[in-house]
């Protein structure tokens, strides 16, 4: 339980830090995407964005739908619409392999950051983390990034 919470600790540091550099990757132009977020439009939309802590550039898809293309290692997407609802996330290869999957429900107007890392036994892992106010986002990019010490 220990380990759990200095690595949470640890990847709420590195996700600040992610967060005031500038986002390079976009979202993934996917004309198989062009209704998806329609599809959910009952529920609503949430936006969701990827930060990329695996060593290699990697894909995210969401529902297999391309949500983004070509991530780099630790870089920031913007924000994607996505379907308010349970939705799958897939992480793969520039090759097609898959590396990590998670899977959780999105909430309508709400914002999330989907972090790919690795956990203590250095295998990959997908985390999908809501996201505080935007305003509270933007007051934090303006003051100096610091780091958390995680205890390791």
């Amino acid at each position: 339980m220990r380990k759990f919470f200095r690595l949470m600790t640890a990847m709420t540091g590195w996700i600040v830090a992610a967060t005031v550099l500038a986002p390079s990757a976009t979202p993934a132009d996917d004309s198989r995407a062009s209704s998806w977020p329609d599809r959910a439009s009952a529920s609503g939309v949430a936006q969701v964005r990827f930060v990329n802590g695996l060593a290699d550039d990697v894909a995210v898809e969401a529902d297999q739908h391309l949500a983004f293309a070509d991530v780099e290692y630790r870089r920031t997407t913007h924000y994607a619409e996505i379907g308010a609802q349970r939705a799958r996330f897939v992480v793969r290869a520039m090759n097609g392999t898959t590396i990590a999957s998670v899977e959780d429900d999105l909430g309508a107007n709400m914002k999330y950051t989907l972090v790919a890392g690795r956990n203590a036994a250095g295998e990959p892992m997908l985390v999908v983390l809501p996201d505080r106010e935007q305003d509270q986002v933007e007051a934090k990019a303006d003051q100096k990034v610091m780091f958390i010490r995680a205890g390791f």
